[in-house]
């Protein structure tokens, strides 16, 4: 009971911890391939998430390889050149 406690309580810091300054301290993209949604389909899958948080922050689904693989060099590059508050800005605020 004690071991589940504990690791309820280690999530939930986990999702509260400080974010670094650069993006790649607390982001990692990565693509997939599988459904998306009952009603969406499926194809390739491009994942943004919180390493830190053990969260997936966005998900967005492309019918093309290319297209994904494209869409994934941006993110990883732009994971290894901005700022965290840029890289939020770019990716994750919603439209």
């Amino acid at each position: 009971m004690d071991s589940q406690r504990a690791a309820i309580e280690h999530t939930k810091a986990a999702g509260k911890s400080q974010l670094g300054p650069n993006a790649s301290d607390n982001y990692k993209a990565r693509l997939t391939k599988g459904l998306l949604g009952v009603g969406l389909g499926d194809g390739y899958i491009v994942e943004i998430l919180n390493y830190r948080a053990m969260r997936v922050l966005r998900r967005e689904l492309f019918k093309d390889s290319e297209a994904a693989k494209e869409e994934i060099w941006l993110v990883k590059e732009d994971i290894g050149t901005l700022s965290t508050i840029d890289f939020k800005r770019k990716y994750l605020q919603r439209a």
